[in-house]
């Protein structure tokens, strides 16, 4: 928590100090204090609560109102306004962390390289068990990003996807996957300024409150006509959030595999937090 601003106080020769009830001395002009000013508080509070988020994890309305010295309704305000710029998110069980603008800094955020090589094992397994495409995408604002993907090279009918390239989230598989971890308040704030081009915010939301229930997020022609994909997000709380998907032709998509299909992603993104978390 950054320390109070220190103010300079006048010396004890200081010839103000000898001024009595008429004010500075003859010859002498009154003078502001030299070195750092008082803060404006509510940026301040922001700015406090910003930096706990990035450096030290996630806090309840309850630690920021305790850690600021102030009513539970003023911390709320404080982090609902955080989270409406993109320093903060809130997770379901209504915790707020570090946002996409400060995400890179949280102390469980690890580089995207980092987390390419630690989820690769994992990803191989899992184009090994599906023999279909499979993806490792993280979440950045609005958009998913491809880290990596594997091609089922067998097969003549196969999808491919972007490396590195980047999606609208909430019409990905695992874009919505990713989405469903966070509160309908952080969507809102985070479609806030989305425009023409966003998800219509009640169609949305019912979307992310199926995946809630279901485990896992799935998109039909959505990412590309002909293609069916299921996503199911890693189970951690480290920065960034991100999530494995498998993508299918629609022609060989059968129904009947989904159990299988969505158990094998659910094992994926279980031996991932584990290797992640031995990782920080």
């Amino acid at each position: 928590m950054p320390r109070s601003a220190e103010h300079n106080t006048t010396a004890p020769d200081d010839p103000a100090l000898h001024a009595g009830t008429g004010g500075a001395p003859e010859g002498l002009a009154m003078r502001p204090p030299e070195g750092p000013q008082p803060p404006i508080e509510s940026v301040d509070r922001a700015l406090q609560l910003a930096r706990v988020l990035r450096h030290e994890g996630a806090l309840t309305v309850t630690d920021a109102a305790e850690l600021l010295g102030v009513a539970p309704s003023t911390a709320h305000r404080i982090l609902t306004a955080l989270t409406f710029r993109g320093f903060a998110v809130q997770d379901r069980e209504r915790r707020y962390l570090a946002g996409p603008e400060l995400g890179a800094g949280s102390p469980t955020a690890i580089a995207h390289s980092a987390l390419r090589a630690l989820a690769r094992p994992t990803l191989e397994h899992l184009h090994e068990v599906l023999g279909e495409t499979v993806a490792l995408v993280v979440l950045q604002k609005q958009s998913i990003r491809f880290l990596d993907s594997i091609e089922d090279t067998a097969q003549s009918l196969r999808v491919s996807l972007p490396l590195d390239g980047t999606f609208p989230a909430h019409k990905a598989a695992a874009g919505k996957a990713l989405l469903s971890l966070l509160r309908n308040e952080a969507i809102d704030a985070l479609y806030a300024e989305a425009g023409p081009e966003g998800p219509h915010p009640a169609t949305l939301k019912r979307q992310l409150a199926a995946v809630r229930r279901t485990g896992y997020g799935s998109s039909f022609d959505e990412i590309g006509p002909g293609v069916a994909a299921l996503g199911v997000a890693i189970p951690l709380g480290a920065r960034p959030f991100s999530a494995f998907a498998v993508a299918i032709p629609a022609a060989r998509y059968d129904r009947d595999r989904l159990p299988q299909i969505v158990g094998a992603l659910n094992e994926a993104a279980m031996d991932a937090a584990k290797r992640l978390t031995s990782h920080s």
